[in-house]
């Protein structure tokens, strides 16, 4: 084993031998930690923690002469892990302790510094501020059997949405780089982000702490947005589906990306990115070709939303596009609003307007790039962190299952049953004559660069584009 403490004034980790590590007088700060100098050494006591969380290594804060210091012990500890180990959490003065879950008394589900409500493992909920709840997460302030063991489901079930799902490609070597199997059970997925993110995530200002924590964890020292940056590790973890050469030193944040395809994010020239992987071969260029054309429709039709752009990334391997959240302003899926009376209630005539001109621009969008992938969880609100009021469309993304089927389609129905050719057309066709017209007037106008795109990227797709594009014209002035 070897154990490393931070020297602050110093700048660098030093290494400490079972001696030196035994005449230490330290505080632990930790409450889930209970250190008896009296029953063993710190050195016997660094080692019982190791197998006690079942991991290789460990980092904690501890209070040595008056001075919080972070400490790293473990087997096979690298000089790249204790670099990123400062990189990614020391230097922002904090690092999450790998708590003890089942000593958790309480769950608070916190806003940025702003308590929004807690929970207790068997189920009972203190609410402090209803505008800020969670659109997605459903709880009852009763105390019946039946209503607490609802809602401490529905926490585990909204903690466990927060992170990857199971069902990524490569999920299994993810999970286990961070020293978990592969969870089962909603619960065990939940403590798996409560461990590592404390829930955080890019598209929220939402984050979990626990009564374990002390005023250290805070908003500044947990969120993700501020701990992205570009990563080796992670892109070989996260998109090529091999494990570092330094384990666990890949960024946590990548744990929270929602989505089957493999992706990770990237800090370059100070701006965030999520890059992605094929998810068959040629679906990144696709992708590309896709949101240069959502890209020119949006821009120039209603323009009450905008488009995601995606750009070919490490020799055309992956494909990359700009984060469109950051601290200020999170998102909401349809999804996520199922059953959330907010939307449904409080809308205005306008705003049901401008909501059947978004779903149709997505209509446009996915019948001429045949984009078979549009679902709930892809379309939706953009989300103001501080109020937690809808501000907007989601701008259009997700676009790497457009023209998977394009060369063999010829017009053939290869849309999902509740976003077919047919709907699509009849949506479009349902506005009045003037805005019908002005949306012909437009993609007509759009047609030189339109050709230009694909002569840039794929030619091929032209003629069958060019053809449903036609096909859709001419049923929108019948």
């Amino acid at each position: 084993m070897k154990v490393y403490a931070y020297k602050i004034i110093q700048n660098k980790w030093k290494l400490f031998t079972q001696e030196q590590v035994n005449t230490l007088n330290i505080e632990t700060l930790d409450k889930s930690m209970t250190f008896n100098k009296d029953s063993a050494s710190l050195w016997e006591y660094f080692r019982n923690l190791l197998k006690e969380n079942k991991t290789k290594r460990l980092c904690k804060y501890f209070i040595i002469n008056n001075e919080k210091v972070p400490i790293v012990f473990g087997n096979n500890i690298t000089s790249e892990e204790l670099n990123d180990l400062w990189n990614r959490n020391i230097k922002e003065g904090v690092y999450l302790n790998k708590i003890d879950i089942n000593k958790i008394s309480l769950f608070i589900i916190m806003n940025k510094d702003r308590k929004v409500l807690d929970i207790t493992p068997t189920g009972k909920i203190n609410i402090y501020n209803k505008e800020l709840l969670p659109y997605d997460l459903y709880l009852e302030q009763k105390e019946d059997f039946d209503t607490l063991i609802q809602n401490i489901n529905n926490f585990y079930y909204w903690s466990s949405s927060r992170i990857l799902p199971n069902t990524r490609l490569g999920s299994n070597l993810i999970f286990s780089s961070y020293g978990s199997s592969t969870p089962k059970t909603d619960k065990d997925k939940a403590f798996i982000a409560i461990k590592e993110l404390r829930c955080a995530t890019i598209t929220d200002s939402f984050w979990v702490k626990t009564d374990l924590d002390d005023d250290k964890i805070n908003w500044n020292s947990i969120n993700l947005f501020d701990k992205i940056n570009y990563n080796e590790e992670s892109i070989q973890l996260f998109l090529e589906g091999k494990k570092p050469k330094a384990n666990n030193s890949s960024s946590s944040s990548n744990l929270s990306l929602d989505g089957q395809a493999p992706k990770c994010l990237v800090r370059l020239d100070d701006t965030s990115y999520i890059v992605k992987k094929d998810v068959y071969e040629g679906s990144s260029l696709n992708e590309v070709i896709a949101s240069e054309i959502s890209y020119l429709i949006t821009k120039n039709i209603f323009n009450i939303v905008s488009t995601v752009r995606y750009s070919l990334f490490k020799n055309n391997q992956f494909n990359k596009c700009k984060l469109a959240t950051d601290k200020e302003t999170g998102l909401i899926t349809y999804q996520q609003l199922l059953g959330n009376e907010y939307w449904d209630k409080k809308l205005t005539k306008e705003d049901k307007e401008n909501i059947n001109k978004y779903e149709a621009l997505i209509d446009l969008v996915d019948y001429l790039t045949l984009n078979t992938d549009r679902h709930f969880g892809n379309l939706g609100f953009l989300v103001d962190n501080e109020s937690n009021k809808l501000k907007g469309f989601m701008p259009l993304y997700d676009f790497n299952y457009s023209f998977h089927n394009y060369l063999t389609s010829n017009n053939e129905d290869f849309l999902p049953a509740y976003n077919s050719q047919r709907k699509i057309i009849e949506h479009l066709k349902s506005f009045n004559k003037e805005i019908k017209e002005d949306i012909v007037k437009k993609l007509d106008q759009l047609k030189k660069e339109f050709k230009s795109i694909f002569v840039k990227y794929n030619y091929k797709y032209l003629i069958i584009f060019e053809t449903r594009l036609n096909y859709l014209v001419t049923e929108m002035l019948k």
